[in-house]
């Protein structure tokens, strides 16, 4: 019932409107002055109306032909390397050999000899007092790397030499050969002294034959002993 109800409302309408244009009709001199008003409003319209906006497709890149150059870029990397192409050399570690202790320990003992006769005099007493402090307090170490000294009031004081800083060694034998005085020439001008040096010989030529060259051919030398006949 609704859909006849709306068919006949449009055909009553459409009669009407056939009705009001054959009682009204247009002439032409009005359908020419209508023209150029319809012109002028479609020319400002398009005036007024913003221009569509253009968008430059060219020079940029979607986001596929990107990834496709990236895969290229791999491939052209991976057939260099399989071409042979020199591949950047691995770092090679720096092994350092283990140090070895070749002496540590105190002055030798022979040192505090000679202060403890003179003990009988007052003189004697200082001396002796001192040979006593070195060998409570003094440690000696020579290592294959570097030769430290500890001295001082309970050991506070530390020098430590590296082998390549020894511009010249002297040497003195003290108490019959039993121990001896060494004093070397540092390169900064400075002297570092070990008396009383334990194992004098062993560990004089031990430290001479781990200095430079330079500092070998201006050092004191210890003569090989010679086999008693």
């Amino acid at each position: 019932m609704k859909v006849e109800s709306t068919v006949a409302l449009a055909l009553a309408a459409a009669c009407c409107l056939e009705g009001a244009t054959a009682f009204a009709p247009v002439s032409q001199t009005a359908l020419a002055r209508t023209k150029p008003a319809a012109a002028a409003a479609s020319v400002a319209a398009a005036l007024v109306r913003p221009a569509p906006r253009a968008v430059a497709l060219y020079g940029k890149r979607s986001i596929v032909d990107e990834l496709n150059g990236l895969e290229g870029e791999d491939d052209d990397s991976e057939a260099a390397a399989e071409d042979g192409a020199p591949k950047p050399a691995k770092k090679e570690k720096v092994k350092l050999e283990p140090e070895v202790t070749q002496f540590e320990g105190a002055p030798d003992i022979s040192e505090t000899f000679v202060p403890a006769v003179s003990v009988l005099t007052v003189i004697g007493i200082i001396p002796f007092a001192a040979s006593l402090a070195r060998q409570a307090w003094v440690r000696y170490t020579i290592t294959s790397r570097r030769i430290r000294v500890v001295s001082g009031i309970n050991g506070r004081d530390e020098t430590e030499v590296v082998y390549p800083d020894i511009k010249r060694m002297v040497y003195v034998y003290r108490m019959f050969g039993r121990c001896g005085d060494v004093v070397m020439e540092l390169r900064d001008g400075s002297k570092l002294e070990l008396r009383s040096l334990p194992n004098f010989e062993e560990n004089y030529n031990f430290i001479l034959s781990r200095t430079t060259s330079a500092c070998q051919e201006v050092s004191d030398t210890i003569k090989a002993k010679e086999p008693a006949a």
